[in-house]
């Protein structure tokens, strides 16, 4: 990995901004209502001590997966697994034969 170099940076004056950014033009959006608040009910205000109650967000929903699946997505990998381990093999026997030969 080559190093990290750090830079000064450089403070923006008003001139520089302006030259390197063109001024865009910003044309006001049509008003957003707010969303009205679900009411909570007598119950669940003298529960949480007069406070508002909001509603729990879902959590997401997660996809169960199969094993077929799986399967069928990572078939390359159990190829690759294989062929590294075949060749790890045939390394460490040459190394076995080389070392009997040799000695």
């Amino acid at each position: 990995m080559s190093k990290k170099v750090r830079r000064v940076r450089r403070p923006t004056t008003p001139e520089t901004a302006d030259a390197a950014a063109p001024e865009e033009k910003v044309v006001p959006s049509a008003p957003v209502r707010p969303t009205p608040r679900p009411t909570s009910s007598s119950a669940a205000g003298s529960a949480a001590g007069g406070r508002r109650v909001m509603p729990r967000r879902d959590a997401p929903v997660r996809q169960v997966v199969t094993v077929e699946e799986l399967k069928e997505e990572y078939a390359y990998v159990a190829r690759d697994l294989r062929r590294v381990f075949i060749l790890a093999a045939a390394m460490f026997t040459l190394l076995i034969v080389l070392n009997l030969v040799l000695s």
